[in-house]
């Protein structure tokens, strides 16, 4: 059957100069035939808005409508706000600037909403590739996630089983509509999915394709991947935790289960960063905040007093490989 409704599509960007015509490539070759491109531009100070605008007369000429907006610098979860704002379509997906849809990517995940209307959202495999070569696929994300679980609120919340590449979802706006009618969102520079699948996933079943319809391009410049040093890390742990924080005190859930969940989360998270690093006092710090102590835990923190972190640390990466394959087997 031919669906012909009306799918949005809402990317930030920001300094995009050096990627961005590659993804405007990505939607003119979409198979699917009604979209209208919601590009909200962070504040960038390079020739991003030049390159958009000589696209503007392609997606014309495809017959998408596309729509550029400049603000001040203000994070991508703003810049989603303002998209929200606008969009018109029966369907919304918000992929990421410097990622690529495959040409499949948004037909068949309309299709299957279409068809499957009791469910709120579907996600789809991905390839994870790198900027230097986005045609080569260094792995898929089914082959270290299985993305079978289709009630996703606590995978979301735990992060398990769940790659954050919002190209990779599409909700419907009836879904969207009825969790967040106000169609806004917690503004935080730590992130933007969280808040808009959370309260999905609290209430509506997640479909999933099984095949990969988004490719997660790698850029060791970009804002997830270009944290480094003991104490950006931990900061932007601490930015995780009160995003998450504040979208769950949004809903209605156990809110004393979820708090304890959370803090046990970055209580852990915390204590790897300062054993990586080396940061013996920090680490026992820490490990003294974590309420279910692990034999993990405690190994870690014992191979960092004594100077051998590193290689236990490798040691035990490889028979966390060596049982999942085990497991998988069976």
């Amino acid at each position: 059957m031919l669906v012909d409704k009306l799918v949005s599509v809402i990317t930030p960007c920001f300094n995009g100069e050096l990627y961005i015509s590659r993804f405007l490539d990505s939607i003119l070759e979409q198979t699917y035939s009604n979209i209208e491109l919601i590009l909200i531009d962070d504040g960038s100070t390079d020739n991003t808005k030049g390159i958009i605008d000589n696209y503007k007369q392609k997606f014309i000429d495809r017959g998408y409508s596309v729509v550029y907006i400049y603000q001040d610098n203000q994070g991508q979860a703003s810049a989603i706000n303002r998209g929200l704002k606008l969009f018109k379509g029966e369907y919304l997906t918000w992929p990421d600037s410097d990622d690529l849809l495959y040409k499949d990517s948004i037909k068949n995940k309309v299709e299957f909403l279409f068809n499957n209307p009791e469910y709120g959202f579907v996600r789809t495999d991905l390839s994870v590739v790198n900027e230097g070569n986005v045609n080569v696929v260094l792995h898929k994300g089914s082959d270290v996630i299985n993305f079978k679980n289709e009630i996703i609120f606590d995978d979301l919340v735990l992060e398990n089983n769940v790659f954050f590449c919002p190209g990779s979802y599409m909700v419907t706006k009836k879904a969207l509509l009825d969790v967040k009618p106000e169609l806004n969102i917690y503004e935080s520079r730590a992130g933007q999915n969280w808040q808009l699948l959370l309260p999905i996933s609290l209430n509506y079943k997640c479909g999933y394709l099984d095949e990969c319809l988004y490719r997660y391009v790698i850029r060791n410049d970009s804002h997830s991947h270009g944290v480094n040093g003991f104490e950006k890390e931990i900061f932007r742990c601490k930015e995780h935790h009160e995003l998450l924080l504040t979208t769950i005190l949004e809903l209605n859930v156990e809110q004393y289960k979820y708090k304890q969940l959370l803090s046990e989360k970055y209580s852990k998270k915390k204590f790897n960063i300062a054993c990586q690093y080396g940061k013996i006092e920090e680490a026992i710090l820490f490990y003294k905040t974590i309420q279910n102590k692990s034999i993990v835990e405690f190994i870690a923190l014992t191979a960092l007093k004594t100077n051998c972190y590193t290689y236990i640390r490798r040691r035990f990466s490889l028979m966390k490989s060596v049982i999942k394959k085990i497991r998988n087997y069976k």
